[in-house]
């Protein structure tokens, strides 16, 4: 159970055809790093995306990260969280060795929103199409319930995004960040403890995604092919390498992503 299980279920669980990994150029609507000798180059228009939901769960204020985004609080966006408990958590910070979250958003997980049942948050969608959809998880101290003993599945309307899923070490925060292609008119983001256990979770995104970002088809990995018919999937980034000299934070450089459909899971 936990982080092995999920590596097992990953293996187990994609067939052929979905062990095809999708490469793209990510390019920011910020400025790109330039060194002080390099040639002045026009900026890149700035996307305004129509959906922009970013939630500091637990929080009881506003945070806002060097990068310029707000992350909105809790009492802000109860609207959007069915659920019939009303239990959070908060430090006044933390202390981290390793994190697959960029260091700008480490200030999100000071605080969790934390579930003993199923509950959902549900995004009203202003112009469907890919979304990035990104989950924060930090297991913080409660006195009641030990969150890195937690072991709990989220799904995103039919998807699953994690099975079983646990973050034991609380030396670094887990990033998860999926594309996803919304067609409806509302997109639900389920989180759902194993018996007995619980659920956490410490900061959401769910921000609409240019057109142009990713084409419709792609080569695969390592056959040389192509794959048709990318919006039918849903997209996990496996890994983010900078490509520019000077990157520092979470979309200000040219990037390569990795990626690949989040796993699906057999029953053992």
């Amino acid at each position: 159970m936990g982080g092995d299980n999920q590596k097992r279920g990953m293996i187990s669980g994609l067939s052929p055809l979905l062990l095809l990994f999708n490469l793209i150029i990510f390019t920011s609507a910020r400025h790109d790093h330039k060194s002080p000798s390099s040639s002045p180059s026009p900026s890149l228009p700035v996307y305004n995306p129509p959906d922009n939901y970013l939630i500091d769960c637990g929080s009881e204020q506003r945070t806002q990260l060097e990068d310029g985004r707000t992350f909105k609080s809790d009492p802000e966006t109860t609207s959007f969280l069915q659920s019939t408990e009303n239990i959070k958590t908060s430090v006044d910070s933390i202390s981290l060795n390793d994190s697959s979250a960029p260091l700008s958003t480490f200030p999100l997980c000071r605080t969790a929103r934390i579930f003993s049942e199923n509950s959902i948050y549900t995004f009203y969608i202003t112009q469907p199409g890919r979304h990035w959809v990104r989950l924060y998880f930090y297991p913080l101290p409660h006195p009641r319930y030990n969150l890195t003993d937690a072991v709990f599945s989220v799904n995103a309307d039919k998807l699953v995004l994690l099975h079983e899923f646990s973050a034991r070490d609380n030396s670094r925060v887990v990033f998860k960040e999926y594309l996803i292609n919304i067609t409806g008119e509302r997109f639900f983001l389920w989180f759902k403890p194993d018996k007995g256990s619980c659920s956490f979770i410490n900061a959401i995104e769910v921000v609409s995604v240019p057109d142009s970002l990713i084409s419709d088809s792609a080569s695969t990995v390592p056959s040389g092919g192509t794959i048709q018919g990318l919006s039918n999937y849903a997209l996990q980034v496996l890994y983010r390498l900078n490509v520019a000299k000077k990157a520092s934070r979470l979309g200000e450089a040219k990037q390569l992503l990795v990626m690949a459909p989040p796993p699906l899971f057999q029953p053992h």
